[in-house]
């Protein structure tokens, strides 16, 4: 829901997490998804949002048994932001436990755990992390990256980028690659006009899955 959404919310300004995301990201036959709600769960009581406004939608989720759902508080709890200033301000109590073990050696589920024991360590029980989860394989964060399709000059182990150009009527789009750390890619677009008129706004839409496909695009 953007934090801008009508109150009481409408659903055409909301995401379905598991029926629209969740279903997507299956689209890519991932090893894992990890999905990470920071969130209070309490639920705002009005009786405006009764008012059939928000529609239940059915859920026709792809199950693969590679799914975690990790919420930073259980159901019917509060989510807490820290009240003192500095950098500890900048993320939630959740975030600035998790960050400690996110490029950990450990199982997944083993790295929410050590999230949760650490927040009611420092916290007590006022915030109680939750899981929900079908994974199957044994999953770390610090997996091997494997790609399905091969990125020139880009190694699944190297810490450099990767860098493929074309020209799409008349803007020259590079497409760069990179590992931030572990198994997570970032992809970068850098776009030059290369038209003789000036345009103020642009829509890019990489829908392409592959390097091949890019290129034709391209071409």
């Amino acid at each position: 829901m953007p934090v801008d959404a009508s109150f009481p919310p409408i659903s055409d300004e909301c995401l379905p997490l598991q029926a629209t995301v969740l279903d997507t990201i299956q689209e890519c036959n991932t090893a894992m998804n990890l999905i990470i709600v920071d969130t209070c769960r309490k639920r705002v009581r009005d009786s405006s949002l009764d008012s059939g406004q928000m529609p239940r939608r059915s859920i026709n989720l792809r199950a693969k048994g590679n799914t975690v759902f990790a919420y930073s508080t259980s159901r019917a709890m509060k989510a807490y932001e820290p009240t003192r200033g500095g950098d500890e301000a900048r993320n939630s109590i959740y975030v600035e436990s998790l960050k400690k073990y996110l490029q950990s050696d450990e199982l997944v589920e083993r790295i929410l755990k050590l999230t949760a024991q650490d927040i009611l360590k420092k916290h007590g029980s006022i915030q109680v992390p939750a899981l929900m989860v079908n994974l199957i394989k044994d999953c770390k964060l610090t997996d091997e990256v494997e790609f399905a399709e091969s990125i020139p000059g880009l190694s699944p182990n190297a810490r450099s980028s990767s860098l493929l150009s074309v020209e799409v009527k008349g803007f020259k789009i590079d497409v760069m690659f990179c590992l931030a750390f572990s198994n997570l890619l970032r992809v970068s677009f850098f776009i030059k006009n290369q038209n003789d008129f000036t345009v103020n706004n642009l829509r890019l839409f990489p829908e392409a899955t592959t390097i091949q496909g890019i290129e034709e695009i391209g071409r």
